[in-house]
Order: structure tokens, then C-alpha cells, then sequence
């Protein structure tokens, strides 16, 4: 996840209020605070060390329909 993934969600908000007149409330700022904070946690997850996840088959695991009756 890069940065500019993490900045979106406020960087909108904050804009909206500037040009669109938005009101900014005390729940999307805390709203915003939490995005960054989940964000930043995320990036900062050893790649080596992060969750595992399986292989994906290729096909996408669904059935093709072949073979079926």
C-alpha cells in the first residue's frame, strides 16, 4: 500500500470542505484518523513475516464446467 493509497480518503474530505462547502464533522475527522491509522499498520507489516496466504490455482479455483454432467 503506497502512501498516496493512505492520504485519499482524508485528502477528500479535507477538499470537500475547501470547494464544496462540506461540513466537517468531529466523526470524519476521527473517521479519517482511523483510516490512516489502519493504513499505516498495514504498510508497516514485514512482508516476510505478514499473514500467509494459499497459492491461487489458476482458473481461479471456480468449476469451468468441464466434465460436468
Amino acid at each position: 500500500m503506497c502512501s498516496s493509497d493512505l492520504m485519499e480518503p482524508a485528502s477528500a474530505v479535507i477538499l470537500a470542505a475547501l470547494f464544496l462547502h462540506e461540513p466537517l464533522t468531529l466523526r470524519a475527522l476521527l473517521g479519517g484518523i482511523l483510516i490512516i491509522i489502519g493504513g499505516t499498520i498495514v504498510a508497516r507489516i514485514d512482508a516476510s513475516k505478514g499473514v500467509e496466504v494459499p497459492p491461487v490455482e489458476a482458473g481461479g479455483g471456480y468449476d469451468s464446467g468441464e466434465g460436468a454432467a
